[in-house]
């Protein structure tokens, strides 16, 4: 309830209403409350009617004033104090939005927690203990799985710039799925359901990939060198007009937003594309195994990853975040010998490849 009061307020706020209390009423009947907004203040009339009301069906009145003794109404305070100071330690009560919509979730999965005060808080704080531990578990498996083979197998050969290699190849593996599922969360919204945000930004980014991964040859690791930049700028332009353009196009026909969709998103595939190739051209095709699981550990681990840090950044920084690494994934193509010719045979590239 208090978050649901944050949120009041909020909204009040963009609809240039600075004081939010006298534009709300809160009243309780046993476990339930229910909230009344006006965008003018309520008269004296409608409080009186209200106190009427209240006394005839035994509920108790929060705002905008308390009928419980005083010091018993933590509402009528939490305008004045604000979500940081009414909040306990560790939880979050700052006001959801559609680029951070996770209402229920109020305890960072980075926060530390006690277990019994999750426990005392509901399941929804309980939840975010678990993905915590899910998070935790799921890093596990996914670093045995990948990694163990080569335990049994040919040793990895470390030559020149094995580790510079290594570190660009989990670079774009974390980059690519930090900025995809983030982008899949904020279609949701424009595309009116999940399925529908799921399959067209995975079929734009992929087909824009798969384009971009064919055209990688042609321009070599020289041509990556000068034109990289362009990729997280790229990244980082999309990203900040997704915003003023679902605002301007949402009352669009589904197939007309599937369309404008596809203009944001096939271009920006087509940059990520470059990547992998690129690297297999910089440093060599004789690793591409070892490369070829280090993305994929990054992949899997930064799409469990990104839920936690979207419930603390919200949709539209992890992207940016993600946009941040492909930075130092190109810094990372400086400096090195390229393994082969420029205009080398790329090997395609599957589903971990793509990123």
């Amino acid at each position: 309830m208090p978050r649901l009061l944050f949120v009041v307020e909020e909204a009040l706020k963009q609809e240039g209403i600075p004081q939010a209390r006298e534009h709300v009423e809160l009243i309780q009947g046993g476990a339930v409350g229910t909230v009344l907004l006006s965008k003018r203040p309520f008269t004296s009339l409608e409080k009186d009617r209200l106190q009427q009301l209240a006394t005839l069906r035994g509920f108790d009145v929060h705002l905008p004033f308390s009928t419980l003794p005083p010091g018993q109404s933590a509402y009528a305070t939490a305008f004045a104090v604000g979500p940081a100071k009414l909040a306990p330690p560790g939880f979050d009560l700052s006001p959801a939005t559609d680029d951070k919509p996770f209402f229920f979730q109020m305890v960072s999965p980075f926060a530390r927690v006690d277990a019994e005060v999750a426990r005392k808080h509901g399941m929804n704080t309980e939840g975010v203990v678990i993905l915590r531990r899910l998070m935790l578990v799921t890093s596990a498996i996914t670093l045995l799985l990948f990694f163990a083979p080569f335990a049994f197998g040919k040793k990895v050969q470390r030559g020149p710039d094995f580790w510079r290699g290594s570190l660009f190849f989990t670079c774009i593996g974390l980059g690519f799925m930090l900025v995809e599922v983030a982008w899949v969360q904020r279609f949701i919204l424009y595309l009116g359901h999940p399925s529908h945000a799921l399959t067209v930004a995975l079929a734009c980014l992929l087909l824009g990939a798969g384009a971009g991964s064919m055209t990688a040859s042609r321009i070599g690791v020289a041509g990556g060198l000068r034109f990289g930049a362009l990729l997280p700028l790229g990244l980082v332009a999309v990203n900040a007009v997704l915003s003023p353009v679902f605002s301007a196009t949402l009352g669009f026909v589904l197939p007309r937003r599937i369309f404008v969709a596809a203009l944001l998103l096939v271009p920006a595939g087509f940059m990520l594309g470059f990547c992998f190739p690129l690297g297999m051209l910089r440093f060599g095709d004789d690793r591409k195994a070892w490369f070829w699981a280090l993305n994929g550990a990054a992949g899997v681990l930064a799409s469990v990853a990104s839920l936690a840090l979207f419930m603390v950044l919200g949709f539209t920084r992890v992207a940016y975040v993600g946009a941040g690494v492909y930075v130092l994934a190109w810094l990372l193509l400086f400096g090195s010998k390229p393994s082969g010719p420029v205009g080398a045979a790329v090997p395609s590239p599957g589903p971990a490849g793509d990123a």
